[in-house]
């Protein structure tokens, strides 16, 4: 069983530090403005990628509490920016757009 959080002590001072996979981890819609078309985000606990339940294969690059750097394999990144432990956008470099994330419901 993954703990979401956990307590660490800094300097006399009790700190609540997530595990920084979950705040990333879930299903996520984005909706491609020019074409209209809605796609499905999937991040898995693994930090694994799907769009479209489609896997991407690739790496992280960089994962913090605002942002998670997935570079695929031809060499572009996609950013997903998180606010208050919680992803709201994602930026594809490929295309050169950013789109805003909400929760998928099937």
């Amino acid at each position: 069983l993954m703990r979401i959080d956990q307590n660490i002590q800094v300097n006399g001072d009790l700190k609540l530090q997530t595990a920084l996979p979950l705040i990333y981890a879930g299903t996520w819609l984005f909706i491609d403005d020019l074409s209209q078309k809605h796609h499905k985000l999937e991040i898995t606990v693994d930090l694994n990628i799907l769009i479209d339940s489609h896997e991407l294969p690739g790496k992280i690059e960089r994962l913090d509490e605002s942002s998670l750097v997935f570079l695929d394999t031809y060499g572009y990144h996609l950013q997903i920016s998180a606010e208050n432990l919680h992803p709201v956008s994602v930026y594809d470099e490929a295309d050169n757009r950013s789109y805003d994330l909400s929760e998928y419901y099937k």
